[in-house]
């Protein structure tokens, strides 16, 4: 008791890996004397700052194609994220986020890897204009009831199959002049799938007849050429 003691040597103000001492809040009685009541001198740190990895918030729909701008966020190692708020969970113009698919990770921790959060969208359907699959032959005329086929903007149609690439009676479609817009994709357009058919000649059966008429004989009998003879006598 009595004695004087210092804590500001080196052997007590300590380096710490990871942490830099805070020389603003250095403790005024790291020097004193020894007293009979207990005596703590505290030296604060503050933790250094590494940068981390970027973690990188994509938008796509069901088939992983980007619908949306990524966003990237950054941060030292150890410091937390949270992307699950509106400013990252994003509304997007004609889709609708997938709530059943919400990733996992739009809460965590900055580190040395980078780190990817993909927020999942279903696109809302919109009603396209119809596509038009027509038959006519090759002057233009319809030769068949046009048919209609219906959907969303963005999907897909195929009117190549036997539905549309229909047999008529008749006629025979022309393989050299199919629509090159038989497989496509429904837009806010209408479109008009045109097949084109050659009229089917018609084999005519000509019937000869190759029997050649028989010469028909007179007959006179023997009888008759006696008669007519006495009869000149006279």
């Amino acid at each position: 008791m009595g004695d004087s003691y210092d804590a500001s040597t080196e052997k007590y103000q300590l380096t710490i890996e990871g942490y830099t001492l805070d020389q603003s809040q250095l403790p005024e009685n790291f020097k004193g004397v020894f007293s009979e009541s207990a005596q703590t001198v505290t030296y604060i740190y503050t933790k250094k700052l590494y940068p981390a990895a970027d973690v990188t918030i994509e938008y796509v729909d069901l088939e992983g194609n980007e619908i949306h701008a990524s966003q990237t966020i950054s941060g030292n190692v150890g410091d937390s994220f949270d992307v699950s708020t509106d400013q990252y969970k994003l509304s997007i113009d004609g889709y609708t986020l997938d709530e059943s698919q919400l990733p996992e990770n739009s809460k965590g921790v900055f580190g040395e890897t980078a780190q990817t959060i993909t927020y999942i969208y279903t696109k809302n359907p919109i009603p396209a204009a119809d596509v038009t699959v027509e038959y006519v032959d090759t002057e233009g005329n319809e030769i068949h009831a046009s048919q209609t086929i219906s959907g969303n903007v963005g999907d897909s149609y195929d009117a190549s199959t036997k539905k549309y690439q229909l047999t008529i009676e008749g006629y025979i479609v022309d393989e050299s002049r199919l629509p090159q817009n038989a497989k496509g994709t429904f837009g806010k357009e209408e479109a008009t799938v045109t097949y084109v058919y050659t009229k089917e000649n018609v084999a005519t059966a000509v019937i000869s007849d190759k029997k050649e008429k028989e010469p028909t004989a007179t007959v006179v009998s023997k009888k008759k050429r006696f008669c007519t003879k006495i009869a000149a006598n006279r």
